[in-house]
C-alpha cells in the first residue's frame, strides 16, 4: 500500500472548512479557519502531486543501486605502474580505472 502523506492536511482543511462555514458571524474566527483551512488544502495538494512525481519505482534510487554494484563489483587493486588518484575530497588513492572515490563516491 501507498503512502498517503496529504490524508492528515486535507481532513485538518476539511475540519477548518466547516469551522469557517459554521462562524460566519464572527469575522475574525471565521477569517483565521478560512486562512487555515486554504493553507491545509495547498499543503494537501503539494504532497500528492510531490506523491505522483515520485512513483512506486523511482528510477534514481535504481541508478544509485546500480552504480553502486558496478563499483563493487570492480576489484581494486595495487596499480603495476603506481598511477593512482587522489581523491581531492578524502584523499583516498585508487586506480584511475574507477570513475569515482571508491570511499567518498565522490567523481575525480
Amino acid at each position: 500500500m501507498t503512502e498517503k502523506r496529504w490524508g492528515l492536511p486535507l481532513i485538518l482543511g476539511i475540519a477548518f472548512g466547516l469551522i469557517w462555514a459554521a462562524t460566519l458571524a464572527s469575522p475574525l474566527i471565521s477569517g483565521f479557519a478560512a486562512a487555515v483551512s486554504l493553507g491545509c488544502f495547498v499543503v494537501a495538494g503539494g504532497l500528492s502531486i510531490q506523491g505522483l512525481r515520485r512513483g512506486k519505482y523511482d528510477l534514481r534510487e535504481l541508478q544509485r543501486v546500480h552504480e553502486r554494484e558496478e563499483l563493487d563489483s570492480i576489484e581494486v587493486g595495487a596499480p603495476e605502474d603506481a598511477d593512482g588518484i587522489v581523491c581531492v575530497h578524502c584523499g583516498t588513492v585508487y586506480d584511475r580505472r574507477i570513475p569515482v572515490c571508491p570511499n567518498c563516491r565522490q567523481m575525480h
